[in-house]
């Protein structure tokens, strides 16, 4: 987690999703539980646990896969503040896909991180647990020597304004088919403009902005790709002494359906398949007590709107039999006032590979050739079949041309038996 805010409104928060999973804060960034760094064991049934770390970069050890993300939430005096971000795989390459501010830490001591933007480039270096806040614009490229975490953030403390991050995925898991949630249905009693945008990241710099509709939208690409959903509005705190605009924004990643799993904790899901069936451990103590089924771009769990906001409500474990996209969204805008917002989105566990049945859109793969290891023999030529036809057309044709072949053999012989007499003569003549 590159991006930590040292105060009492800042907090990591881990569920397993296996039982008697061991985990530790690596205060020293050196992979091994040592002496005085906090451990835990948790299990399902414990629900979620909170970590409060005073540190600018925390690391997690899991021996198994957790569902984690961190949460920033701060309400004084009417300056509403909140964002959440999961973190993302580590990587050597990442693109920005909207201006903010970076978040960089390296996994490895003496790596140098270059920072690409058009013709300019800068380089940096960057140590184990410190983190380097740079200015991000849409389309600049981050390579690094050796693997580095980066979240992509904006947000104002001392206003409240501007509130969102988001972990970038590394290059290395962009993939070809995305799923884009739909919009949510906000309501500010007064408000200037809502956005709600999926910004498609390309693997060479590229970032494609489309508005999202009511329904999930399903993207392929010929480019490797991710997606970053961005929701920004521009309301009044009408609840606020100052009734001032605000932006009120959140922001998550868009994993491909390359790298989605099937197990996890679930808030919003999304299917990639048709016949998805998902299992759920409603009451976290270990086992199924609840089945659904979903088609492709089917939602469970919708985000729910109360007189409150709106909420992706947390409804147990779940493994499902093909991947899903699983994300949280978070607005607070109770009586059309606007208060905090945030949303994240991470990677579920258990990926499985799908091998797609051949469809009438899909031609049906070609059969793999035997491989022989005996002597080749020659290859035989076949002798062609003359194809026998009826056309009375086309047998004139053949007759006419019949006729014109004999023809022009009876001169072929003429001409050869006057040029042999002539040569006879000429032997008759000498001698």
């Amino acid at each position: 987690f590159p991006l930590v805010i040292n105060d009492e409104y800042s907090n990591v928060y881990v569920h397993a999703i296996y039982d008697n999973t061991n985990l530790f804060v690596d205060l020293n960034y050196n992979g091994v539980l040592d002496q005085n760094e906090p451990k835990y064991e948790i299990d399902i049934k414990d629900g979620w646990k909170e970590i409060h770390v005073i540190s600018d970069c925390i690391k997690l050890v899991s021996d198994k896969p957790i569902v984690t993300f961190y949460r920033f939430n701060k309400s004084d005096e009417y300056k509403d503040l909140a964002f959440e971000y999961s973190p993302s795989s580590p990587g050597k390459k990442f693109i920005v896909p909207n201006d903010g501010y970076a978040y960089i830490t390296a996994c490895d001591n003496d790596t140098s991180v270059e920072v690409v933007y058009g013709n300019e480039s800068t380089t940096h270096d960057v140590k184990v647990g410190d983190v380097l806040k740079l200015r991000a614009l849409r389309g600049m490229i981050l390579k690094s020597s050796d693997n580095i975490a980066v979240v992509l953030a904006d947000f104002d403390l001392e206003y409240g304004d501007y509130s969102w991050a988001t972990a970038l995925i590394p290059t290395s898991e962009f993939g070809n088919t995305l799923f884009i949630p739909p919009k949510i249905d906000v309501h500010y009693a007064d408000y200037k403009y809502l956005k709600y945008s999926a910004y498609i990241t390309y693997s060479d710099g590229t970032v494609k902005v489309i508005k999202l509709g009511d329904e999930v939208r399903k993207i392929t690409s010929e480019k490797p790709a991710v997606a970053y959903v961005f929701f920004d509005a521009y309301a009044r705190d009408v609840s606020s002494a100052v009734y001032r605009l605000k932006h009120y924004t959140f922001a998550f990643k868009v994993y491909p359906v390359s790298e989605l799993g099937t197990k996890g904790i679930a808030f919003t899901v999304i299917s990639t398949l048709d016949g998805n069936v998902v299992n759920l451990d409603t009451n976290y103590d270990g086992a199924f007590d609840k089945t659904v089924v979903l088609n492709e771009r089917e939602i469970y769990n919708i985000p729910t709107e109360t007189q409150s906001g709106f909420y992706s409500i947390d409804k147990g474990v779940f493994k499902s039999k093909y991947p899903v996209l699983v994300y949280s969204v978070l607005v607070f805008n109770e009586n059309g006032a606007g208060g905090a917002t945030s949303a994240f989105a991470y990677k579920s566990a258990e990926k499985v590979k799908i091998v797609p049945s051949p469809t009438e859109e899909e031609p049906l793969p070609l059969p793999i050739p035997t491989v022989i290891t005996t002597t080749p023999t020659p290859i035989q030529t076949p002798t062609p079949v003359p194809t026998t036809t009826t056309t009375p057309e086309l047998y004139k044709t053949v007759n006419v041309i019949s006729e014109l072949f004999k023809v022009i053999q009876e001169l072929i012989q003429e001409y050869i038996k006057g040029l042999f007499k002539g040569i006879l003569g000429q032997f008759q003549i000498k001698f």
